[in-house]
């Protein structure tokens, strides 16, 4: 647990303008002068680390965070980023993690030695952010939470235009099949998911997870015409304060247009078998 002191010597407080929209061509005194409206962006380094490697960690980050709100919305509430230095690392981000408390977190295990391109091409961060974007539901439901990061993680590296759709797809495809197997099982869905999950079948858990979403995505677009994302950018201003769990989570979408589809297929995940889920 981390407590902010008055005065925090380490921290760097970003704004950035509702206008901004690609930050490569930004240079570093551009970036420092820009003041922006809410959420605030506050910078916590946890190690050292240079000004170049500051300015380029703050330009993935502030990518990213815009790359969020244009797929999810404004988050009402500012943005926590801690900054850790990992070295000799085969990626970026090699860890990362929230940290739900009175503020909201998430820390990053970072290695410099990548460019600015390799990190905003990165997942973690996208997937971390928007965590955020929905209450903390409980370790005993990972599968929901970890399942909605995962299907936004690519949403909004495809909003940044890291990827395409095709790229999506593929990646459908592929973890499906892999995940698939695991959920050969007459239990619920949802039970089968937590157990992946005892067992630290992790990449499973998550891509599982992120196919709720994935249809749930498909019903609001067949019958509201609108995706999850947009139903979600409402949610940020209606509902994410208020809500505490799963039910309100569903209950809120399900507020925003007709019938009650997100609740409706819940019930299936929790009931039918996986195996029927995952066929």
């Amino acid at each position: 647990m981390k407590y902010l002191l008055p005065v925090l010597l380490s921290v760097a407080v970003i704004s950035v303008a509702i206008t901004y929209s690609n930050i490569n061509e930004k240079s570093a005194q551009e970036v420092a002068e820009l003041v922006i409206s809410s959420p605030e962006i506050l910078f916590h380094y946890e190690d050292e680390f240079t000004p170049g490697e500051k300015e380029k960690l703050e330009k993935w980050l502030i990518e990213t965070v815009k790359g969020t709100e244009r797929t999810l919305g404004k988050y009402p509430f500012d943005l926590h980023l801690y900054l850790h230095r990992s070295s000799n690392s085969s990626e970026p981000v090699p860890w990362a993690n929230t940290d739900r408390s009175s503020i909201q977190e998430v820390h990053f295990h970072v290695d410099t030695r990548f460019t600015l391109e390799d990190f905003i091409k990165d997942w973690t961060a996208p997937h971390e952010i928007s965590h955020l974007a929905i209450p903390f539901v409980g370790k005993s439901n990972s599968w929901f939470a970890e399942g909605f990061a995962t299907y936004m993680q690519n949403e909004i590296l495809l909003e940044m235009k890291q990827c395409t759709q095709e790229d999506i797809n593929n990646k459908y495809e592929q973890k499906l099949n892999s995940a698939r197997p695991y959920y050969q099982e007459e239990e619920p869905f949802a039970i089968v998911a937590m157990e992946l999950r005892k067992s630290h079948h992790y990449p499973q858990m998550y891509w599982g997870g992120a196919y709720f979403f994935f249809q749930l995505n498909e019903i609001l677009e067949s019958n509201d015409g609108r995706s999850l994302g947009e139903i979600m950018k409402i949610y940020q201003t209606c509902c994410r304060l208020n809500d505490k769990n799963i039910n309100d989570i569903l209950s809120s979408i399900d507020d925003q247009v007709e019938g009650t589809p997100a609740q409706d297929l819940m019930k299936r995940y929790r009931t039918v078998p996986a195996r029927e889920i995952l066929n």
